[in-house]
């Protein structure tokens, strides 16, 4: 039996929540300096709260959900959800993977190649200092700022379970969704169909 948790993004989202902690702080700071008649002070706590909501609220929401729920993979009994309830492989119709947008290998596995590349850090000058901000910043936006995107949005990574009965099982932000999809495809064989979309 294996067990599948949601929580295949929580490092990032807890970059995020620090970001997102950072930028409200200093929203706030800057709205109590303002006076209490400037017309822009709504602004600043605005932008407090947006990140509040965004980021630690919504981790918290997200960490939670990780450690309450699960899905067990049971290779005699079928699914067996975290509220105990369990689904034969019989009443399994199709499966549905739509993995994340930016899932897949990293953007700077092409800059690893090249030569010389390492000696860059040895190297003092102004062009090789901002190389290296431009590339700490495109893998900020990566690797933390579009999962977390991604995770907030309609275009979540998903696997949707399709019942005989009609009903759906949604099963967001999977630890493993590959390997969880492959274990229903092994559990009933031809009776279920998977589709990566």
């Amino acid at each position: 039996m294996t067990t599948y948790r949601p929580g295949a993004t929580i490092w990032p989202f807890l970059c995020w929540t620090l970001v997102a902690v950072g930028g409200a702080y200093f929203a706030e700071h800057h709205a109590l300096l303002l006076p209490r008649d400037d017309p822009d002070r709504w602004v600043f706590h605005l932008i407090f709260w947006g990140c509040i909501v965004l980021g630690p609220l919504a981790f918290l929401a997200h960490f939670l959900r990780s450690r309450l729920t699960h899905v067990t993979v049971s290779p005699d009994e079928g699914l067996v959800l975290s509220s105990g309830r369990r689904i034969p492989w019989a009443a399994i119709r199709s499966v549905d993977h739509r993995a994340a947008p930016f899932k897949g290998s990293g953007p700077l596995d092409a800059v690893s190649g090249i030569d010389g590349a390492g000696g860059c850090l040895w190297i003092s000058g102004e062009g090789c200092f901002w190389g290296l901000v431009i590339v700490a910043a495109v893998s900020i936006v990566y690797y933390i700022f579009f999962p977390v995107l991604c995770l907030l949005s309609p275009w979540h990574p998903r696997v949707v379970v399709h019942l005989k009965d009609g009903e759906r099982l949604i099963f967001r932000d999977l630890e493993d969704d590959d390997g969880f999809v492959d274990a229903i495809r092994r559990g009933n064989g031809t009776d279920v169909r998977a589709s990566n979309r």
